[in-house]
């Protein structure tokens, strides 16, 4: 569907994908083969790689029978990736070409999360575009408010917006 969408001339930035094409490792693969940015809904219990893991091929052992993969690297569920996003694992990005404004809007963003997880009372609203930090910062408050004993209840928007075409399909 996206080499037609592209043959007839259709432009677009990137590929959006629900749950049902977010767990096809087949397509998000041929995506990245053509260079097309993608946002994939993948569920919380696929198994991915932060480091691109060593496939060794073993031959057969009868005629006609499929060749044998052993896949050698270490898989994480994507549940566990929050737990890497910290306040210690936040970087503010000094070295990657932002100007001055947006490095002290960061800072001051960065800061304002700090103190709401201190204090989580009232409403902490994250806006930005994608890769800008939102996701890191309201895992980082959650992970704090989870080191502190104070289980958080943390959502993804995707099931907020899954949930409520639910309740209108009803």
């Amino acid at each position: 569907m996206v080499k037609r969408a592209q043959a007839n001339g259709v432009s677009f930035e990137a590929v959006d994908c629900d749950t049902l094409y977010g767990r096809s490792g087949w397509l998000r693969d041929e995506l990245h083969k053509m260079d097309i940015e993608y946002y994939a809904d993948v569920p919380c219990n696929t198994m991915v790689f932060l480091h691109p893991p060593t496939v060794v091929r073993r031959p057969p052992k009868r005629r006609g029978a499929a060749e044998q993969m052993d896949i050698m690297g270490t898989a994480i569920k994507v549940e566990h990736l929050l737990e890497e996003l910290t306040f210690e694992t936040f970087s503010l990005r000094k070295n990657e070409g932002l100007d001055q404004d947006q490095i002290k809007n960061l800072e001051k963003v960065f800061q304002a999360a700090k103190t709401f997880a201190d204090d989580p009372s009232g409403w902490l609203v994250f806006t930005g575009t994608y890769g800008s930090g939102k996701t890191h910062l309201a895992a980082a408050i959650a992970n704090f408010q989870l080191d502190v004993g104070k289980p958080p209840l943390f959502i993804a928007f995707s099931f907020c917006v899954q949930d409520f075409n639910t309740l209108i399909l009803e």
